[in-house]
């Protein structure tokens, strides 16, 4: 119960010290009663009071630190004990300095600590704000990357993809796709281990993030499959882009055993975006495209025409 009553003490040290100045007031001071009593003044004066308390009440309830907390419980304090001072003196006439000071100086000041504390706090719920919008664009930055890879994963690629073709459209600007697969990955992760394998992912991934555009956007699609998105590039650039990809990657050198060194290579699908195209379609055709190159001995570059229905 103590311990619960502990939470309460700027509120309760309120009251008693209120209670206290009344006594000094009553037995102490040189008082008489006033011959009129301004009920209006008394009942504002007395709100204002009552405000302070539960103003003190609140800032111990919220649990700020103690550099707003301090400031801020000093301040209401000191305006209620002004407060309660002017209500004393509409029913006491008193000629105390130390009466008059508390209420002619001491409600400024209690306000000016308010003050204080109200800055402290307004500053200090801005940090915690610019950590929380830090917090989730960090959060949104991780949702949207391929977590070995740190390269946009699947589902931001539909979105980008999305926004791409309609960007394009608008601006009458081609854009192109390349589909790129890892040849016979399985096989390299089924003899070397999983590890082996994600040293080629990686390798791959640092390729595409060094040898591609600002405004390329380069994908993890799955497993070993890659996908990326060339703005304002038609079908030649696209090609001769996959081509330059496809040959640096087979220069790489691997080393999954202290004993062997090998190269990989890439098979690569090409696809420009047409008016017919949707965005399931224009990622179709880069994927027939990459089949294409599968079927043609791998380690190639393709490019399949769209095919229009008449």
């Amino acid at each position: 119960m103590l311990r619960g009553l502990s939470r309460y003490w700027p509120a309760l040290l309120a009251v008693l010290l209120s209670a206290l100045w009344a006594i000094l007031v009553l037995l102490v001071l040189d008082s008489r009663v006033a011959e009129t009593v301004n009920l209006a003044d008394a009942a504002s004066e007395s709100l204002i009071a009552l405000l302070a308390l539960s103003w003190i009440a609140a800032v111990v309830h919220a649990r700020l630190g103690r550099q707003q907390a301090l400031p801020l419980t000093a301040g209401f304090v000191i305006v209620y004990l002004g407060a309660f001072q002017d209500v004393l003196d509409e029913f006491l006439a008193t000629d105390s300095l130390a009466a008059s000071g508390l209420e002619n100086v001491g409600i400024p000041t209690g306000m000016f600590l308010v003050s204080i504390g109200l800055l402290l706090w307004s500053r200090s719920n801005q940090w915690m704000v610019h950590q929380l919008s830090q917090q989730k664009d960090r959060y949104k930055s991780l949702s949207d990357r391929d977590s070995l890879t740190a390269l946009y994963n699947r589902r931001y690629f539909r979105r980008a993809l999305h926004t791409m073709t309609v960007v394009s459209r608008a601006a009458q600007q081609p854009v192109s796709l390349l589909m790129i697969d890892i040849d016979d990955f399985k096989a390299h992760n089924d003899r070397y281990g999983h590890a082996a394998g994600d040293e080629v992912l990686l390798s791959l991934s640092q390729l595409l993030r060094q040898g591609l555009r600002e405004n390329d956007v380069p994908c993890r699609y799955g497993g070993e499959e890659f996908v990326v998105i060339l703005p304002a590039t038609a079908r030649g650039q696209a090609e001769q882009i996959a081509e330059r990809l496809r040959h640096e990657f087979a220069e790489l050198k691997f080393q999954p055993t202290p004993e062997s060194s090998i190269r990989k290579t890439l098979s690569v699908g090409v696809a420009e975006l047409t008016l017919a195209d949707t965005t399931r379609s224009f990622v179709g055709r880069a994927d027939n495209a990459l089949y294409a190159a599968k079927s043609d001995g791998k380690n190639t570059v393709r490019y399949l025409p769209a095919v229009h229905v008449a």
